[in-house]
């Protein structure tokens, strides 16, 4: 890829060519205004629990292609056989993965394709799967990579320790799924030019049995949030861009104060019954 800005629309993508393709991702703008400019810089690499949540998202939303793409290795990852594997897999365009990660990723598949309701969203006459989108926004080349987009409703498949409501709730916040979840609904259709509503919804699998899964959408207050801390980020990306400048931590001396869940000798919070 270059650095030549693409045109506004949808594109059969790789991960490779996606990420190598110029534009400011969400994942790129949460990390930039969560953490700082010059964590933003960093680029991450990928991971054996990255491959592994590819390789659930290919089982789950394309099951026929997950089949013959999606193969079982040896018990671990070390020795010659795993190099062996790796290789061969590799050549074929193949995910490898350890033999307990190839039976949870199937375990997975089958939990989500065995609850009807996540089946018939997952369902439809007019599916998309795995596209890359590029558009415009306040100036600058912005992209997205939907997992899968279902009679319009556009659908990201998340592996999570907590699929419950509380603790997927705290995922969002902490991961910026709400930023993500408000910056594709408007990318998505800038780059269809502007083919109409599309909800979007989170499909949420447990990485440990029992392996539930769950479907979110999120309220209006949240999305509201997001779009808000979308754009907050493109100023601040702007703004560092202007100024040749991608701070981390303040310079100056900040004062600190413990949690106060700390505070057990100087400031207890117990509570006196005394007289009750």
């Amino acid at each position: 890829m270059t650095d030549t800005e693409l045109e506004t629309g949808l594109y059969d993508f790789t991960d490779e060519q996606y990420f190598a393709a110029p534009g400011l991702s969400n994942s790129y703008l949460w990390k930039l205004i969560s953490k700082t400019p010059a964590h933003a810089q960093v680029k991450t690499h990928s991971t054996d629990a990255m491959d592994l949540g590819s390789a659930v998202h290919l089982a789950v939303l394309q099951p026929n292609e997950g089949d013959a793409l999606i193969v079982q290795g040896p018990k671990d990852r070390r020795g010659k056989k795993w190099t062996d594997a790796k290789a061969k897999a590799d050549d074929a365009g193949q995910v490898l993965l350890t033999e307990s990660d190839y039976n949870d990723c199937m375990t997975m598949r089958d939990h989500v394709w065995n609850n009807a309701a996540i089946a018939s969203i997952l369902t439809g006459n007019d599916v998309i799967y795995e596209k890359a989108a590029f558009f415009e926004h306040r100036g600058q080349q912005c992209k997205l990579k939907l997992d899968a987009c279902v009679d319009n409703v556009l659908i990201d498949l998340k592996t999570s320790s907590d699929a419950s409501a509380r603790g997927f709730a705290q995922s969002v916040a902490k991961y910026g799924y709400h930023q993500q979840a408000a910056s594709y609904g408007y990318g998505w259709n800038k780059a269809t030019s502007g083919t109409g509503n599309h909800p979007f919804v989170f499909l949420v699998i447990e990485k440990y049995p029992p392996f539930a899964c769950a479907i979110y959408e999120l309220d209006v207050v949240s999305t509201r949030e997001g779009w808000a801390s979308y754009n907050a980020a493109i100023e601040k990306h702007i703004e560092c861009t202007e100024q040749k400048f991608f701070p981390a931590y303040p310079a100056e001396k900040v004062l600190l104060q413990l949690p106060p869940y700390a505070f057990q000798h100087t400031n207890p919070r117990n509570i006196d019954l005394k007289g009750i």
